[in-house]
C-alpha cells in the first residue's frame, strides 16, 4: 500500500447568476472562522484577490472552517451595483 499526501486544492469563482460566466472585478477574501483576515508570520494578508475571467485556485489552504467576503464593483454596464 502506498500513501501520498497532497495539498488541498480550492477553486473559487464569482459567476453571473444569469449566464454562469465569470465576473471579473470583485475583491474576494477568505477569512478565518471568526471573520478575521488570515495573515502570514510577517503580517501580510493571505487569500485576498480580485476576480478575473478565470477560476481562482488556492493550493494548500489548511483544512478548517472559513468565512468569505466579497466586495463587488464593476465598470460593466451589464453588471451595475
Amino acid at each position: 500500500v502506498t500513501f501520498k499526501n497532497t495539498k488541498t486544492r480550492t477553486e473559487i469563482s464569482k459567476v453571473s447568476a444569469v449566464d454562469g460566466k465569470e465576473l471579473p472585478g470583485a475583491t474576494l477574501q477568505i477569512l478565518d472562522e471568526e471573520g478575521k483576515e488570515i495573515t502570514d508570520e510577517e503580517g501580510n494578508i493571505l487569500y485576498k484577490w480580485v476576480s478575473t475571467d478565470e477560476v481562482h485556485v488556492i493550493e494548500g489552504l489548511p483544512i478548517g472552517k472559513y468565512k468569505y467576503a466579497i466586495d463587488w464593483y464593476s465598470d460593466s454596464e451589464e453588471y451595475e451595483n
